[in-house]
């Protein structure tokens, strides 16, 4: 499949569930990771899509204890460049995001924090380049329906703070474990569906994706076509 990436033949990456201890054996954090080292990709993100709000963590899969030592100004600058300019390619439009902090309440007991030292300069310096941007917010009401319809991105700074609320509201309608490995001017690569562009002849994809989990996804992945146009 890499190959084939490697000469843009292809649409996207289709992969199920993988063994992170028997595949990865330790050398990646996860299949994003280890698709942007095989890709000899720099800048890459983890972006769960859907139509109506997606989210993408700072750090991927990483022990909650490890979390505070991968984040940084940088990192997160990076993070939100790659979001706007897909969306602004991709989907056409310049989405506005929504930013977490990483303590309960975006504070801490302690003198500093990673709110004060890394989050909220992080949002002042992209706020000079970009429209759209807020934060930092509290993550334990932001998934509000009043609170995160104002938004089409949520950018947390770990896994589990956005994955599982999004999955929790959309199910199966959120694209599940997609990843946005941008690279160059950015060419895109996401794995588990189609994103660069879905064909409508394409029924053999649209049946192997029913047949991966037993659930019916031709209206995902219709959407997202829809929304890719």
């Amino acid at each position: 499949a890499l190959i084939f990436i490697k000469k843009n033949n292809i649409s996207g990456l289709i992969n199920g569930p993988i063994s992170k201890k028997n595949f990865l054996k330790g050398n990646y954090p996860g299949i994003t990771e280890y698709l942007a080292k095989k890709t000899k990709t720099k800048n890459f993100a983890m972006l769960i899509y859907n139509q109506e709000l997606s989210v993408s963590p700072a750090t991927t899969h990483l022990p909650i204890k490890e979390v505070h030592k991968h984040l940084s100004v940088n990192k997160l600058l990076m993070q939100i460049d790659l979001i706007k300019k897909f969306y602004k390619k991709r989907i056409k439009k310049d989405c506005s995001i929504a930013i977490t902090g990483l303590n309960p309440h975006c504070e801490s007991n302690y003198k500093d924090s990673e709110e004060k030292n890394i989050i909220i300069p992080t949002i002042k310096i992209a706020k000079r380049k970009y429209q759209k941007i807020y934060g930092p917010l509290s993550a334990d009401s932001l998934f509000m329906i009043n609170n995160r319809n104002k938004f089409n991105v949520i950018i947390g700074m770990y896994h589990d703070q956005v994955l599982g609320p999004i999955k929790s509201i959309y199910n199966f309608k959120a694209i599940k474990g997609d990843d946005l490995i941008a690279r160059d001017e950015l060419g895109t690569l996401i794995q588990n569906t189609i994103i660069r562009r879905l064909d409508p002849k394409q029924k053999v994809l649209t049946k192997a994706l029913e047949k991966s989990d037993g659930r019916s996804v031709g209206p995902i992945a219709k959407n997202l076509k829809d929304s890719l146009k």
